[in-house]
């Protein structure tokens, strides 16, 4: 029997007040479900944003544009990270690393990549130990979901404008994880001749409910300079071991 697993994952980029608390909600920014969304896009008339491919511009090594999804001046662009993956971060014929919640597109300089969610069965936790290979892969403007075949995990993502719904579809195991990585980011560890670096951080269990978790980085390097803060708030569907 397959299990599934819900993760809400609000982020806060670089504007965020680090003087007050991060967020935390059972629905930050009206977050809906993946598989309602993808039922409603099924069973309605198509309408234009159906007829767009997004990986125009991505299986050409050289486009730098994104594979993953993003509403209207969201502040985040969800999608998959692979070695070899340039400015955007992903290359069409790489292993998933990843998962990560911040991306630009087009813009022939890359940045952001980070907070990198990683499902796996067993726990690989080294920065190249938990690629795997895909199969069936499925993207959409509103939509991402593909199989990790290494871990037989299927992984679907929806934007809203402040927030990423993730379903992590489980074989029957007792070691399921999912990794959530701070310290990644895509120059620092895709596009790594860009060079980046991160200088802090920290992460925050929320031991009462066991389903939140909070945290922040410091990074640098990518297109434009100095530093900048990123802060996330994660609620999941089930309590964590």
């Amino acid at each position: 029997m397959k299990k599934h697993f819900f993760i809400s994952f609000l982020l806060l980029p670089f504007f965020f007040n680090p003087n007050s608390s991060v967020p935390a909600s059972d629905n930050p920014s009206g977050v809906i479900s993946v598989s309602s969304l993808q039922q409603q896009r099924s069973e309605e008339d198509k309408g234009p944003v159906d007829y767009v491919d997004p990986f125009i511009g991505v299986r050409d090594r050289s486009s730098f544009c994104t594979i993953g999804p993003q509403v209207p001046f969201g502040s985040v662009n969800p999608g998959p990270e692979t070695p070899e993956g340039d400015h955007d971060g992903y290359a069409p014929d790489q292993p998933v690393r990843g998962f990560a919640q911040l991306h630009v597109s087009g813009t022939g300089w890359g940045k952001y990549g980070q907070f990198l969610i990683s499902p796996q069965t067993g726990l690989k936790v080294k920065e190249t130990g938990h690629d795997s290979h895909k199969a069936n892969e499925t993207a959409r403007p509103y939509y991402y979901g593909v199989d990790l075949t290494r871990y037989n995990i299927r992984t679907e993502l929806a934007p809203t404008q402040h927030a990423v719904l993730y379903k992590f579809t489980f074989p029957e195991s007792d070691s399921s994880h999912i990794l959530i990585d701070i310290t990644h980011s895509l120059v620092r560890d895709i596009a790594t001749y860009v060079g980046g670096k991160v200088s802090e951080g920290s992460v925050t269990v929320d031991t009462v409910s066991k389903n939140g978790i909070s945290g922040y980085g410091k990074y640098a390097g990518g297109f434009g300079d100095g530093e900048y803060e990123v802060f996330f708030s994660a609620r999941l569907s089930k309590p964590f071991s």
